[in-house]
């Protein structure tokens, strides 16, 4: 049975309102998993500088006074920064960490996408379509780029 125009254009409609609500329903999942990762992180590290506030100043009432050495406060003070400096950096590391593994699934998500598009939809329509994918990805993440 031959299709007239309006039906192939209501089926190619359907299949871009199709695409477009996975388009959307990707973008959010994705941009939910980020803020509670995010949250998450802050959590932990809140917990983590309590913990180890509590736990100096545990020591600091333990501890029996003691004469003041200008050198060895010094090398304390210097060790206390080096080690806030690594904690620091430990947690900007798995920041980044997460925020490649983030690009790289946005990067799989759109290849996917684009594979999709090119295998069910008419040539002239893949462009209109892909832009609109980035534009939604784009405003979803708040104008944040991975």
């Amino acid at each position: 049975m031959m299709m007239t125009k309006a039906e192939k254009a209501l089926k190619i409609a359907r299949r871009v309102l199709t695409v477009r609500k996975n388009i959307v329903s990707q973008a959010m999942r994705q941009s939910n998993r980020r803020t509670i990762d995010r949250m998450q992180l802050r959590t932990r590290s809140a917990i983590c500088h309590q913990r180890v506030a509590e736990a100096e100043a545990r020591v600091r009432r333990l501890r029996p006074p003691t004469r003041i050495d200008p050198v060895k406060q010094l090398e304390d003070r210097k060790s206390k920064i080096m080690a806030q400096v690594e904690m620091e950096a430990e947690i900007r590391f798995a920041t980044e960490q997460k925020l490649r593994e983030l690009a790289g699934q946005a990067a799989m998500d759109r290849a996917t996408f684009i594979k999709q598009v090119k295998r069910e939809l008419p040539k002239e329509l893949w462009e209109e379509v892909i832009d609109d994918y980035d534009r939604r990805a784009y405003e979803s993440r708040g104008g944040e780029v991975l």
